[in-house]
């Protein structure tokens, strides 16, 4: 069962996901506190922006197939599940027109001004599980984010494919006999797997303790035959000098007299 959880996760960093999917409990920092508090703030005072006072909240079945059948507006905090798919939903509108069918459109909230694209890939997550619960076709995928509360519409069709991908990699992670490799990434600071993952990381000498080299250079490097920092040390080589300087001394050195 890939969830929300751990698909947000995996796009942070695969082996967070791995340590999530066996249970393990990953230890609060400071800022990973700060930033729960601030979206938990956000959402709430979002919902008050989008529901009023007379409308309100509506109660809707636990199942899935009854909404159809449902006359409320917004639902929040709603389990959607398929055969495979689990996606937790904070918000989901009920929009009616006259001659056709509700149509069922989550609504992520996200405090940061500018989205990211994993932002994105669950707001397509989201949309796809519900429409694979309704049988229906594909729908669309809102985000609310920034200090002015601007709605970001999803094109989840565009997506479709490329999370279809991402489930997949998932799904083969959780079903894998081995843990994937520990990469320390941007991530790391505001993850509570980080202390763990850094000592794996130096044990190893690993080269992503150079957080300025990227993926593609990693890569390039270890088809090289260099895998630790070490091993990059070696590979070193001071620049050649040009030989009209070759009479003035070197920056830094003293001359013998």
């Amino acid at each position: 069962m890939v969830t929300s959880r751990l698909l947000e996760a995996f796009l942070a960093c695969p082996v967070k996901c791995h340590l999530l999917s066996n249970g393990e409990v990953p230890f609060g920092t400071e800022y990973s506190a700060w930033a729960a508090a601030r979206e938990e703030s956000y959402r709430r005072e979002s919902f008050r922006k989008l529901i009023s006072q007379e409308t309100g909240p509506d109660i809707a079945s636990t199942e899935p197939a009854l909404w159809k059948h449902e006359s409320w507006q917004f639902a929040v905090g709603k389990t959607v599940r398929t055969e495979s798919w689990e996606a937790e939903i904070a918000l989901i509108q009920r929009i009616t027109q006259a001659g056709a069918p509700s149509r069922f459109v989550p609504i992520r909230f996200a405090a940061k001004n500018r989205l990211t694209a994993s932002e994105k890939t669950m707001a397509a997550f989201e949309a796809l599980s519900i429409a694979k619960a309704l049988g229906t076709k594909i729908g669309a995928g809102k985000i609310v984010h920034g200090e002015k509360h601007a709605t970001f519409s999803v094109n989840v069709a565009a997506l479709s494919r490329a999370l279809h991908r991402k489930v997949s990699l998932v799904a083969s992670l959780l079903s894998a006999t081995s843990p994937p490799d520990t990469v320390l990434n941007r991530h790391c600071p505001e993850c509570g797997f980080y202390d763990r993952c850094r000592k794996t990381a130096v044990d190893k000498d690993d080269l992503s303790l150079f957080s300025s080299l990227t993926d593609k250079e990693r890569t390039r490097y270890r088809g090289k035959g260099i895998f630790t920092v070490s091993q990059l040390a070696y590979t070193f080589r001071p620049r050649r000098r040009s030989k009209r300087l070759a009479a003035k001394p070197e920056r830094y050195v003293s001359q013998q007299e």
